[in-house]
Parts: structure tokens; C-alpha cells; sequence
């Protein structure tokens, strides 16, 4: 009976199965699980789920948390007569002959670099198909010829990068989304190199400056030099971005000046403000708050903040009690347009252990941006609440819950992307028990 139902119907009994087929965009997929066994059961099964499966392909790796593989390129040559016009996104080794195996699956769309210093050469030539790339510039460059439809770029940096290495993306002139995690100490927002590119962009939407290591921001050291928060805002102020993503750490510190003056944008575009802290923390206090309100005060010159989001569980155990309510309660109400808020609610450290444990265990198909099923209810689930501001003179402000969601593919795309090229990326010293 199954087999003589309607492909749409097929499609919503194998969303439940896994690797589950609504997943964030660009993200690694298992290549094994539930969706493999029912291509394996009848020919119209495997019909109607092997050009998912193909769709997406790793040659490093068959599972997430499994350590990569440098001998793709034998994969490579298996799969591509047979699978080079299904293949829409790739995964590979940094050590693999990348030119040559990208340019053999003609239909891909998104490249996913893997892995440490390796044999592909100094740069890496984007194709003009492709949409998507993730790849450490610790290690490798990139060229185009200025014809490259490329909309997203994820790419980790450290303090060592060199100007000339930043200022190739430049080249990259359609490019809608940009996503930079820093893989040491490295403040993003005071990195001029980057900054100084930025403007470069002409449609960039989406902007992300995140770091792996979470350690103490440092605004010292490092060979690139620091620009100065005040003008950093001012290159922000000077696009025409709809999404901001920002660490909250990079937000702190003594010598951080912000933008108290200066012409305001008449044509102010709509802006949503995402500020991460990987952490479960306790109350927000006057040291979170008002750098957070101050980076609101500044970007408020060349935008419409309406919509904040605070992943990661930032509010305490009173579910109400958010940053977001902190700064109103400390008298800037009638300073913020927020319209609305999301916030993850925050969750016990167990469920990021229980996780990990299944991935490396049993559960192998699993994979980081999941939930499992002894999760906690609140875990990775988006609070939502809306904002009204008292009306006929009055200056009350009355916030909401107005409903919960668990739609946080988008957030979870950057998030595992750019954490899985950082923490691929890194060189580990060997202990001396190994050498």
C-alpha cells in the first residue's frame, strides 16, 4: 500500500526517519540511517530517496563526530560517473586535489573545505557555479574571475592571516551572506583587515562575526591591527545589512567606544540583531546589558533594530527575565524600536553531554544542531514575545510571550558550518607519548 501513495505523502512518513530531510542548509549529512535501509527495500523506495541521498556527499567522513579521512579522492573517482549530476553539495579533505574533484561533479552548488594545511596548493579557484563555500583562509586562498555567483561565504581566520589573503574576497562582489568565526583570541569586530573589506559587499545581507574558542576576548596581540569599535560601527552603519550576528564578548570592554554622534541614515533599513553567548549564564547584569544597549545606540544611526535574538539559553531560570527587559528597566525604552525578541531558554549543560554521548555512541546519524529524545523541553526551543509600547502619552512597555518555536534551521546552518571547519582547522600539538 505504501508504495502506491503519492511522492509528496512519501516524503512526509521519511521526515520522520534519519537524517531527517528538513535539516539546515549546508550542514553535513550522515550517509547512512533510517532513509538508507528504505532505499534498500524495494526499487520505488529507493526512487524516491536515493537523489536525496546523493544529493548531499562527504568524502572525508561518514558521521559527524568521526575523525576525517585523507583518501577521498578514491571515493571521488567511484562516485562520479554515477553520481556527478546528482551531487549538489560536497564535502572533502584539504588535502585532496580540490580543483580538479570540484570541477568533475559539474551540478555542485556548495564546497565545504575540511582539515588543516594540505597538498591542494595555495589557492582555491571558485567555480562560477557556486553558491556556497566554508573553508579556513588559515590555510588556503581563494580566486575568481568576478563572474562567480557566490551568495554565502564561511570562512575561520586567526590573527595571523595576512591583509592580501582578506583582500581576494573582494572578488566575490555578488556575495549576499558573510560568516567569519575567529579560531583564537581575535576580536572580529576590531580585526581592520576584515572590517575594511567589508564595503566591498554591495549586497551583502547577512553579516556574522562569531569565534570557537570561547576564552577571554583578548583586544591585544595578533599581527593585524585593531581598528578602533567606533569606526568598525561606522563601516556597519554604511551597509545595508537586514541580519547582524555578534558575540556578546566582543561587545565588552573598557576601551570600546561607541558612536555618540554623526549624521543618521534617512532611509534606515529594517535590522535583526543576534547576540550569542555559548554559555549558560546566570542573571544578566549591568556588565551584558548596556554594552548591548550601546551597540543598539550606535547601529540605531544606520538602522531600524526591530528584532533582537539571543541564542544559547541567556536567561535564567525566571523565564521572563531577559537582557532585552534589563534594558528596559533601566530607563531606554523610549531609545529602542525593538518590535519583538526570541530567546532560547535556558537548559541544563546535561542535554549538550547527553547529545555528544549519542553521536559517538548508538546513534551515530545524529548530528550536533539535533535534539534527542531525552532532551530537555526547553532544549534549543525559541521563546518568542512581542513588544507594546503604552499609548496616549504613557511610557509603559508591556512585552508578551506570544508563542515557542523549534524552526531554528537557519541559525543552526552558520552555528555548524563555520564550528566544523574551525574545529577541523586547528593544529593540535602531539603530546611527546605520540611523536
Amino acid at each position: 500500500m505504501f508504495d502506491r501513495l503519492p511522492l509528496e505523502l512519501q516524503f512526509a512518513v521519511f521526515a520522520f526517519l534519519q537524517p531527517p530531510i528538513a535539516i539546515p542548509k549546508f550542514t553535513f549529512v550522515p550517509t547512512y540511517g533510517d532513509l538508507r535501509s528504505v532505499s534498500q527495500t524495494c526499487k520505488q523506495c529507493r526512487g524516491a530517496v536515493l537523489r536525496y541521498l546523493r544529493s548531499r556527499v562527504s568524502l572525508c567522513r561518514q558521521y559527524e563526530a568521526q575523525q576525517l579521512k585523507e583518501d577521498g579522492d578514491k571515493l571521488a573517482e567511484h562516485l562520479w560517473d554515477a553520481w556527478r549530476t546528482d551531487v549538489k553539495e560536497l564535502e572533502v579533505h584539504s588535502s585532496m586535489c580540490l580543483d580538479d574533484i570540484v570541477s568533475k561533479f559539474g551540478n555542485v552548488a556548495s564546497v565545504t573545505i575540511l582539515g588543516g594545511p594540505g597538498k591542494m596548493g595555495s589557492c582555491f579557484s571558485i567555480p562560477s557555479g557556486l553558491e556556497h563555500l566554508a573553508l579556513s583562509l588559515q590555510h588556503q586562498r581563494i580566486t575568481c574571475d568576478g563572474r562567480t555567483r557566490l551568495r554565502r561565504l564561511d570562512i575561520v581566520i586567526n590573527a595571523d592571516i595576512e591583509p592580501s589573503t582578506l583582500d581576494d574576497l573582494t572578488w566575490c562582489c555578488r556575495l549576499q551572506e558573510l560568516n567569519v568565526m575567529a579560531s583564537d583570541s581575535t576580536n572580529l569586530l576590531r580585526h581592520e583587515p576584515l572590517m575594511l573589506v567589508l564595503p566591498s559587499f554591495n549586497h551583502l545581507e547577512k553579516l556574522t562575526l562569531r569565534k570557537y574558542n570561547y576564552s577571554k576576548v583578548t583586544s591585544a596581540g595578533g599581527h593585524y591591527t585593531r581598528m578602533f569599535a567606533e569606526d568598525s560601527f561606522r563601516i556597519l552603519n554604511s551597509l545595508r545589512l537586514k541580519e547582524l550576528s555578534l558575540d556578546l564578548i566582543h561587545l565588552r570592554g573598557d576601551d570600546i567606544n561607541w558612536v555618540e554622534s554623526g549624521p543618521v541614515r534617512a532611509d534606515r533599513p529594517r535590522l535583526t540583531l543576534t547576540i550569542v553567548q555559548p554559555t549558560v549564564e546566570s542573571l544578566w547584569d549591568d556588565r551584558d546589558s548596556i554594552p548591548l544597549l550601546f551597540a543598539m545606540r550606535s547601529l540605531s544611526r544606520g538602522y531600524r533594530v526591530v528584532s533582537l535574538k539571543h541564542p544559547y539559553g541567556l536567561q535564567t531560570q525566571t523565564q521572563l527575565r531577559t537582557p532585552t527587559m534589563n534594558m528596559y528597566s533601566l530607563g531606554y525604552n523610549s531609545e529602542l524600536e525593538v518590535e519583538d525578541f526570541q530567546l532560547m531558554r535556558a537548559w541544563e549543560t546535561v542535554d549538550d553531554e547527553i547529545l555528544r554521548q549519542e553521536m559517538e555512541g548508538d546513534h551515530k546519524e545524529l548530528c550536533s544542531w539535533q535534539r534527542v529524545r531525552g532532551s530537555s523541553p526547553t532544549y534549543r526551543t525559541w521563546s518568542l514575545f512581542k513588544v507594546e509600547r503604552g499609548s496616549g502619552g504613557t511610557n509603559e512597555t508591556i512585552i508578551k510571550m506570544i508563542g515557542e518555536s523549534d524552526n531554528t534551521l537557519d541559525f543552526w546552518s552558520t552555528e555548524t558550518v563555520l564550528s566544523n571547519v574551525a574545529k577541523h582547522s586547528i593544529e593540535r600539538k602531539k603530546t611527546s607519548l605520540w611523536d
